[in-house]
């Protein structure tokens, strides 16, 4: 049996518009007309497929997949053209080697489709293929990778699970762009996916709520409440519906996403071997301002390690780049995938095996090391997200450090409080030289909860102790309306300041706080993150900047404060060389409690 494993994809307005994202054009200046659906071709023009979304990637398909070695392309021409079947990979030494192993020339006067079978025992890389033209006129209509299965495809319905926060015009603008890639369209999958949508701020016009698009109004218990509200209505859905949903992608609200990522995670699962039926099937998060950029393919999550448990992997390759391109194919020891899109096989979305409530920040890190033994990422599956730096908030150190200790209970990681008590005290050394006071107050506030144990955190009322915790951070604001004027020069001259400092000087530096108690000059402008102590000794104040959004915010030195924070800091310290090993003890034996549909109910007010 031919089966449809991928198709050639063009780029679609709105979402991703970068040619050189799906296909090249080589040689002759860019007069194609090139259209949604099809490509008219000049004489001696050529275009190659060798690109991140119409690549094959070979090596994954056949070893997660039953689909054969002997993968053919389909397409549709009309016209005279040299059709060239390409295989690319790279050599243990890091050489790319392009390869093209079948070449068929096609003259045809009308519409035509054609099977050209590749041939190759090397299973490594990618196939694509590229098009040289020799006539005015002639035309690509599509192609499609395909492969002869033998064996049954696997019974696959998706559903999507969506948390959204008062972003309206991204979620209506994906639900469009699905209705539109595939609910609209004769497509396999239009069938077979469910889209389940939680309205944290309850604000979404009910219109959207039809066939294929669930939406329910939620309590805002953040993203762990949101995403496990859809898990929940997940579970409802298989219990009356007969045709059950067998995976569910999570999905962020504030992203922007090709359909396809979602009809190539569907054609994976149906061929998926039975030793990886579990699998979770991941995407790779693109920053939305520069389109061709990854921030990562798959992270690690370090248990034992407090002080900086996170490695992401492919971080910052530009996908138009043919060698990066096969890089990005290579297998991580990922253990966990980021629910800006997962797509998670539901026998691992249970009652008594839902999500951690920790309102926001490292639920998807604890279910994905909880549940996840392998990760499937290829190529062509990806969202774009936005930065990181424009969405920084001080209240997310409490959250990040309160769910770190939880998560790192209920995995049994190998850590004593001497490894918090060190981390602690590195990160309040930081933020007492960076001027973020209200950082450490977060710390501390997150360590406390803690050790108050399961009880307490049982009792917390999400929505209401989350703005409590909103109401200590900063305001972004655009940076004409600070009262200090500076350059992106001046900025990128800050950043990259690290002068050699002696030993004196180092010295000096270390017993006076990075110059706390020496007099203040001048400023630095920096990150949102970072600011080492030679670029923030002595300094009267600091500009946090964004330099993408053009916002940023002031933080000045206040020796009071800090001198406030450093006896908040030992007094907390003292806690934890008292409660830690009680408290962690607790989370290791209770933590299920928390991930129960009963829990859940109590949290989201739900009817029991």
């Amino acid at each position: 049996m031919l089966v449809n494993v991928q198709d050639i994809v063009f780029p679609k307005p709105n979402i991703c518009d970068v040619e050189e994202m799906y296909y090249r054009k080589i040689g002759l200046p860019s007069s194609n007309e090139i259209y949604r659906d099809k490509i008219v071709f000049r004489n001696h023009q050529r275009i190659n497929f060798d690109t991140y979304y119409n690549s094959l990637s070979l090596l994954k398909w056949v070893k997660y997949t039953f689909a054969s070695t002997n993968f053919a392309l389909k397409i549709k021409l009309k016209g005279k053209f040299l059709v060239n079947l390409v295989h690319m990979y790279l050599e243990g030494d890091g050489i790319l080697r392009y390869e093209t192993i079948a070449r068929h020339n096609v003259d045809t006067r009308e519409e035509k489709e054609f099977v050209f079978e590749y041939f190759t025992s090397n299973p490594f890389g990618c196939l694509n293929f590229n098009l040289e033209c020799f006539e005015d006129g002639s035309v690509f209509y599509g192609a499609s990778y395909v492969s002869d299965v033998a064996e049954p495809l696997n019974d696959v319905k998706l559903g999507i699970g969506i948390c959204t926060f008062k972003r309206e015009k991204y979620v209506e603008n994906n639900i469009n762009n699905l209705k539109k890639y595939i609910f609209n369209t004769t497509k396999p999958i239009k069938d077979k996916l469910e889209i389940f949508i939680s309205d944290n701020a309850q604000s979404l016009n009910p219109k959207l709520n039809q066939q294929h698009v669930h939406i329910f109004k939620n309590k805002n218990t953040g993203g762990s409440g949101g995403f496990t509200r859809c898990m929940i209505e997940a579970i409802n859905y298989n219990e009356r519906e007969k045709d059950k949903l067998t995976h569910l992608i999570l999905m962020d609200d504030d992203i922007k996403f090709d359909p396809i990522s979602v009809e190539r995670t569907y054609s994976i699962l149906r061929l998926l071997r039975p030793e990886y039926l579990d699998a979770f099937v991941g995407g790779a998060m693109f920053k939305m301002d520069k389109p061709t950029i990854q921030h990562c393919s798959g992270e690690f999550w370090h248990k034992d390690r407090p002080d900086n448990f996170i490695e992401s992997y492919n971080q910052n390759r530009n996908l138009t780049d043919i060698k990066q391109i096969l890089e990005n194919e290579n297998f991580t020891n990922s253990n966990h995938q980021g629910w800006w899109f997962c797509a998670i096989p539901m026998k691992f979305i249970r009652k008594d095996n839902l999500s951690m409530p920790f309102f926001i920040k490292s639920d998807d890190i604890e279910f994905g090391a909880r549940n996840m033994k392998t990760q499937i990422l290829m190529n062509g599956i990806n969202v774009w997200h936005e930065s990181f730096e424009s969405k920084y908030s001080a209240q997310n150190e409490y959250y990040t450090v309160r769910n770190y200790l939880i998560s790192a209970a209920a995995q049994n990681a190998d850590i004593t409080k001497e490894d918090i008590l060190k981390m602690f005290r590195s990160y309040t050394r930081h933020y007492i030289c960076n001027y973020k006071y209200i950082e450490i107050q977060h710390f501390c506030n997150a360590i406390n909860d803690f050790l108050k144990g399961v009880d307490h955190f049982k009792k917390i009322d999400l929505e209401s102790y989350h703005k409590s915790i909103l109401s200590k951070g900063y305001k972004m604001v655009d940076v004409k309306e600070l009262p200090v004027k500076f350059t992106d020069d001046q900025y990128y001259q800050d950043i990259s300041f690290a002068p050699h400092w002696s030993k004196f000087k180092r010295f000096i530096e270390k017993h006076t706080i990075n110059g706390l108690l020496l007099p203040a000059k001048g400023y630095a402008v920096l990150g949102m993150w970072g600011g080492g102590y030679e670029q923030t000794y002595r300094k009267k104040f600091l500009i946090r900047y964004e330099i993408n959004t053009k916002k940023g915010f002031i933080l000045k030195r206040n020796r009071k404060l800090a001198i406030k924070m450093l006896f908040l800091y030992n007094k907390t310290k003292k806690k934890i060389k008292k409660y830690f090993d009680k408290a962690y003890k607790e989370f290791q034996s209770r933590w299920r409690e928390l991930i129960t549909i009963e829990n859940w109910n109590y949290y989201l007010d739900l009817k029991k």
